[in-house]
């Protein structure tokens, strides 16, 4: 029963830290439409 719990545990920090980096992937290709990505673009 104490192995279920561990992997239970261990699939959702993996599942939480695929969705922060989903939600920080997403973040990038819109910087470069910001006033300061095209000023570093430029």
């Amino acid at each position: 029963m104490q192995n279920i719990g561990f992997i239970l545990h261990y699939a959702l920090q993996i599942y939480l830290y695929m969705i922060i980096i989903y939600i920080l992937m997403s973040w990038f290709p819109n910087a470069r439409e910001s006033s300061i990505g095209q000023f570093l673009g430029s």
